[in-house]
């Protein structure tokens, strides 16, 4: 009888639409061991992702947080809160030299 070779394979999809998502909520009052490990290898993702793309485009840093973190609608760690800081726009008063009520 001549040997066969078989190989055993199974399909485990990635794609978004198929992974189940889980609130966080959910997830802290069922395995909140499992949350405080999803948090720490968020945190490191988070610094990886800083020392790869830097802090001085705001925009684009934002954008890849935004994609690659495993956290989603979820504020970044206190440790990386001043990250995405928006200056707040001042508003200035314009002066003129000429008043509505000058004569």
């Amino acid at each position: 009888m001549p040997f066969l070779r078989t190989m055993a394979y199974t399909n485990h999809t990635v794609l978004p639409e198929a992974l189940e998502k889980w609130s966080l909520e959910l997830m802290q009052k069922l395995l909140p061991r499992h949350v405080d490990i999803i948090e720490m290898i968020d945190e490191e993702l988070i610094r990886t992702i800083v020392s790869e793309y830097g802090t001085a485009d705001s925009k684009l840093l934002e954008k890849k947080l935004k994609q690659m973190r495993i956290l989603e609608n979820v504020e970044l760690p206190a440790a990386f809160s001043d990250l995405l800081v928006k200056p707040k726009k001042s508003t200035v008063a314009v002066s003129s030299e000429w008043s509505c009520c000058d004569s």
